[in-house]
C-alpha cells in the first residue's frame, strides 16, 4: 500500500505529469484562440476556457507544483529560487479561481443624459410576468438558467402557465433579428381606444411608387410615413393634422377611417370609412393610396434567423412553443403571450447587478479620424449620486469606485451619427491582488534561478 501510494506521489511529482500537463495547457489555448477568433469571447468561454478539461488540467498543475514542493523537502538554500517560483505560479492561480467564483464581468449601458445602476452580467435568468388587464404584472416564474450547454432534446426545460407549458425548444448563439406585425390579440377588458392598430398601404403614382407598414402602439401619438412634401398617417383621435399634404388613417375598434388633406386648406377634401379593395384619391398629382392590410389590434413580433458563424449584428435567441404556436425571443427583448384572461411577458435576460449608486452620463464625446465616420476616442464625463464632481472614462482611463473598474468599452449611435448610449464595461476582480503578488513572486523566483544557476556552475566550475 505504502509502496502504491509513493508510485502515485512520484508520478505526481515528476517531468512527466509536468510535460503533458504543458502540452494540454498549450492544446486547450490554442483551441480557445481560434475559437474566439471564428466565433466570439463568450463562445470560447463556454466551450473551451470554462470547460471540464481546462479545470481538469489546471488541477493537475496545481497538484504536480504541490508535490515538487513537497518532493523537495527539507528545503536549503539553493532552493530559494524553485521554491518562489512554484508558490508564485499557486498564488496565481488561487487567485485566479478567486476571481472566477467571486468576480462579476458585465457592461453597463448609460443614455446620454440618463442614468443607470444596473450591470448586465454574462449569466442569464428565464421569467414569467402576469397581468389581468395588461397594466399591473406580478412575477409568476424566475430561475437562473444556461441554454447554452441544455441538452433540449433529452431535458426539455418548461415553466407551467395556466393554460399549458411553456417549452423552450432551441438555443441559438448567433441569430439575424427582424420585426414583423402580425394580428394581435386584446384582452376582454381593452377598450378599442387603447387597440394597438397597424396599417399596410401602397402609395402610387406615375412619379413613384412607396409602400410601407403603419404601427401605432399605445406610447405614441402616430406613426407616420414622409415622402417628399406629402405623408401618410395612422394617428388616434387627439392627433392635429400638419400643413402639408397628408392622408390621416384613424382606427377605432374593427373599422379604419381616413382623411386627406391639400396643403394650405384646413378642411380635408375627402373623407370615408375605408373598404376593402378601395383605391383612395388622394388630389396630389396622380398618387392613390391603397390599404393592402389593415389590423385591429398588431402585435410586434421579432422574427430570430439562426446561423451557423459570428456576425457583428447577430445576436442570441431561444424558440419556445405554447399551445401549439412557436416564438422567437431574443436576449433582453421581451415577449408578450396572450391567454383568454390574462397576458403574460416572458423575459429571457441577463442578470443584473446593483452596483449601489446611480451613474449618470453628463456627456459623451467622440473623435474621429478627419474625413471620415470612423471613431478615434471616445469618452464619458459620469457623475455618481449626489456628487457634483464629475469624472471622465476614456478607453485608457478608466473609474474605479466600490471595488469596480468601469472601462469606456463602445457607444450606440443614432441614425444621423449622434450619439445616444455609451456602453461600459464593469469589472470586479477580488483576486487581482493575488495574481499581482504571484507575478511577482514568480520573477523574483525566475530570477533568482538564474542567479544561483551561475554561481552553482561558477562553484562546480572551481571544485574541479
Amino acid at each position: 500500500m505504502i509502496k502504491w501510494l509513493e508510485k502515485i506521489f512520484d508520478f505526481m511529482a515528476s517531468i512527466r505529469l509536468a510535460v503533458v500537463v504543458i502540452l494540454g495547457l498549450g492544446v486547450i489555448s490554442a483551441m480557445g484562440t481560434i475559437y474566439e477568433s471564428l466565433y466570439d469571447r463568450v463562445y470560447a468561454q463556454k466551450l473551451i476556457y470554462h470547460s471540464f478539461w481546462m479545470w481538469m488540467v489546471l488541477a493537475l498543475l496545481a497538484v504536480n507544483i504541490t508535490a515538487v514542493l513537497f518532493d523537495r523537502w527539507p528545503w536549503k538554500r539553493h532552493h530559494v529560487a524553485f521554491v518562489l517560483a512554484h508558490v508564485g505560479i499557486l498564488i496565481l492561480l488561487f487567485g485566479s479561481v478567486l476571481t472566477y467564483v467571486f468576480g462579476i464581468d458585465g457592461s453597463m449601458i448609460l443614455e446620454v443624459g440618463g442614468k443607470n445602476r444596473y450591470v448586465l452580467l454574462q449569466q442569464n435568468e428565464f421569467s414569467v410576468y402576469t397581468s389581468m388587464d395588461g397594466s399591473e404584472y406580478s412575477l409568476l416564474h424566475q430561475e437562473p438558467v444556461d441554454f447554452f450547454h441544455h441538452k433540449f432534446s433529452k431535458a426539455p426545460y418548461k415553466v407551467k402557465l395556466s393554460e399549458g407549458d411553456l417549452e423552450v425548444l432551441a438555443y441559438h448563439h448567433f441569430a439575424i433579428s427582424q420585426r414583423d406585425l402580425v394580428p394581435g390579440q386584446a384582452l376582454p377588458e381593452q377598450s378599442v381606444e387603447s387597440y394597438t392598430p397597424a396599417v399596410q398601404f401602397l402609395l402610387e403614382g406615375s412619379m413613384a411608387n412607396q409602400s410601407g407598414w403603419l404601427f401605432k402602439d399605445r406610447k405614441n401619438l402616430k406613426d407616420n410615413f414622409q415622402m417628399g412634401p406629402a405623408s401618410v398617417t395612422l394617428a388616434g383621435a387627439d392627433y392635429e393634422r400638419t400643413d402639408e399634404n397628408e392622408i390621416i388613417f384613424r382606427a377605432k375598434g374593427d373599422e379604419l377611417f381616413y382623411e386627406v388633406y391639400q396643403k394650405d386648406k384646413s378642411k380635408p377634401t375627402s373623407t370615408g370609412k375605408w373598404q376593402e379593395g378601395q383605391v383612395i384619391t388622394t388630389g396630389w398629382m396622380d398618387f392613390k393610396i391603397r390599404v393592402l392590410k389593415f389590423l385591429p389590434t398588431a402585435d410586434v413580433r421579432t422574427i430570430y434567423t439562426p446561423r451557423d458563424t459570428y456576425s457583428a449584428v447577430a445576436v442570441n435567441a431561444i424558440k419556445v412553443r405554447y399551445k401549439g404556436e412557436e416564438y422567437d425571443i431574443g436576449l433582453n427583448a421581451p415577449l408578450k403571450i396572450f391567454e383568454k384572461d390574462r397576458v403574460n411577458v416572458i423575459v429571457w435576460g441577463s442578470l443584473r447587478y446593483d452596483i449601489g449608486f446611480d451613474m449618470h452620463l453628463q456627456d459623451f464625446s467622440v473623435g474621429r479620424y478627419q474625413g471620415t465616420n470612423r471613431a478615434m476616442t471616445y469618452e464619458s464625463t459620469i457623475s455618481i449620486d449626489a456628487d457634483p464632481q464629475t469624472h471622465v472614462i476614456s478607453m485608457n482611463e478608466p473609474f474605479k469606485k466600490n471595488g469596480l473598474t468601469f472601462y469606456q468599452s463602445s457607444f450606440q449611435e443614432d441614425e444621423t451619427g449622434r450619439p445616444t448610449h455609451s456602453v461600459l464595461s464593469v469589472n470586479k476582480d477580488p483576486g487581482r491582488s493575488l495574481k499581482y503578488i504571484g507575478s511577482l513572486v514568480i520573477f523574483l523566483g525566475i530570477i533568482m534561478l538564474f542567479w544561483f544557476k551561475d554561481v552553482y556552475f561558477k562553484k562546480k566550475v572551481g571544485e574541479k
